[in-house]
């Protein structure tokens, strides 16, 4: 995968495989937001209502952020959603 020039959507499936929980962006940076030009990848992520109703969104926020730091050579991530768990 190459992220300086290509964008990827991950689907986020439940462990039973019978639900789409949500979705996931990474953007080259700079692809969609002047903010993150200096980024080595931009983020962006959602789930379902029924997702977030279950508190999923930050469980995915967390876990993601951890993901991204611990498996891939991101050394800045920018997330560009209008709420980022604190």
């Amino acid at each position: 995968m190459n992220l300086k020039t290509e964008a990827r959507c991950i689907h986020l499936i439940s462990i039973d495989e019978k639900e789409c929980l949500g979705c996931l962006y990474l953007y080259p940076s700079g692809f969609r937001n002047e903010n993150s030009e200096d980024a080595d990848v931009d983020v962006s992520f959602w789930v379902t209502q029924a997702a977030y109703d279950k508190g999923l969104y930050v469980v995915l926020y967390k876990t993601l952020d951890d993901w991204l730091k611990s498996t891939w050579p991101f050394k800045k991530i920018i997330y560009t959603n209008k709420e980022i768990p604190a």
